[in-house]
């Protein structure tokens, strides 16, 4: 149950929505101003999955009605929420329903505490997304994740594999498994990256720390800070919703209270690890789940994870696809092209035409 979960408490000094310029009014109001450049007819609601527990869902309608067409479940990374998805949706629901939710702690979803252990709160946001499914009637669907998200729809995919027609792993977080060189802090394409020992005791500070609390410290000045240190945020969306959107969206996201954030700290085990890594487990998903793994080539997350899990699964399909010039955001970085790949796996899935060649069946 995902009620039952550990209480947190916060010092009054620290009281997110005095200190913070920011409100649930605000927020909503961010993510209207985003959402108003959505071309397709869509519903906006809180799908209740549990008493005082609500998730915060976008559903797009096709623009084109075409039958036969698999819906398309979106889930953001860490520190988003459905606004992200703005550069993708448009071209995503020329055919096909397109549907996207703020994950428990995150955008507009409820911000229960979660659990302090890290099964216990994989079980949770997995049950979170399984109920969210049970109350929009979908049967099956592509289901899409990134960073955070691909890692618990993974973990969703592990437990519910008949609902999933293909999972698409966008910038996976979670999946290398951590080296015992204590020395090795990150992995990037297959290679160790080795850090001083001063820099990993600053490492070990900061990873006891909630990635973002520095952006709530600063109170009044948070807008300002986030627009700062983010500006290539703003770069990427400018142009489909106008300068500073997209900040203001991600800062009253991220500067209420963060217990989104105190689950993503139970999960990981170190800055850049899983506790329960994806690579451990990636072998007993269900043979008969696709798998389409797209990173940016200049992203920092290890794509050599995406040739790892091709090993684990001689019997299955999976392809890894790298987008040039992509970063972690490449769904940003590089919309075209990545819609462009997402709406090729999805007709793949229409027609059931999966590319053996990408697998090591024998037949």
């Amino acid at each position: 149950m995902i009620s039952r979960a550990r209480m947190l408490t916060y010092p009054i000094w620290f009281s997110w929505l005095r200190w913070c310029p920011t409100s649930p009014e605000q927020l909503a109001q961010a993510e209207s101003n985003i959402l108003k450049h959505v071309l397709s007819k869509f519903k906006t609601s809180y799908i209740t999955i549990e008493k005082d527990c609500h998730i915060r869902t976008i559903d797009v309608e096709a623009q084109e009605k075409v039958d036969g067409k698999s819906p398309l479940v979106l889930v953001h990374g860490f520190g988003g929420g459905v606004g992200v998805h703005i550069k993708n949706i448009n071209s995503l629901s020329c055919r096909r329903r397109v549907l996207a939710f703020d994950l428990l702690g995150f955008g507009r979803s409820s911000r229960l505490p979660l659990s302090n252990d890290p099964d216990e709160v994989e079980e949770q946001y997995v049950t979170s997304i399984e109920r969210w499914r049970e109350h929009m009637r979908l049967e099956s669907f592509v289901l899409m994740g990134h960073s955070l998200g691909a890692y618990l729809s993974c973990a969703y995919a592990l437990r519910y594999p008949t609902r999933v027609k293909h999972l698409i792993l966008v910038d996976a977080w979670g999946f290398g498994v951590k080296p015992e060189d204590e020395r090795v802090v990150w992995t990037r394409d297959g290679e160790n990256i080795e850090a001083s020992l001063w820099a990993r005791g600053l490492i070990g500070i900061l990873g006891k720390l909630n990635p973002l609390a520095p952006l709530r410290i600063t109170g009044p000045l948070g807008p300002r800070v986030m627009r700062m240190i983010r500006a290539d945020i703003d770069l990427k969306y400018k142009k489909e919703i106008g300068d500073g959107v997209m900040s203001d969206y991600l800062y009253h996201c991220n500067a209420q209270t963060p217990t989104g954030e105190d689950a993503f700290c139970t999960l990981q085990g170190s800055v850049a690890w899983a506790k329960n890594p994806m690579l451990k487990r990636i072998g007993n998903l269900d043979q008969q789940v696709p798998i389409t793994m797209i990173y940016g080539t200049r992203s920092w997350m290890d794509s050599s994870q995406g040739q790892s899990v091709r090993e684990l699964r001689p019997y299955s399909y999976v392809d890894v696809q790298l987008v040039k010039g992509g970063g972690h955001h490449v769904y940003a970085d590089r919309p075209e092209e990545f819609n462009e790949s997402v709406e090729t796996i999805c007709e793949i899935v229409d027609n059931d035409a999966i590319d053996k060649t990408l697998t090591n069946r024998k037949e």
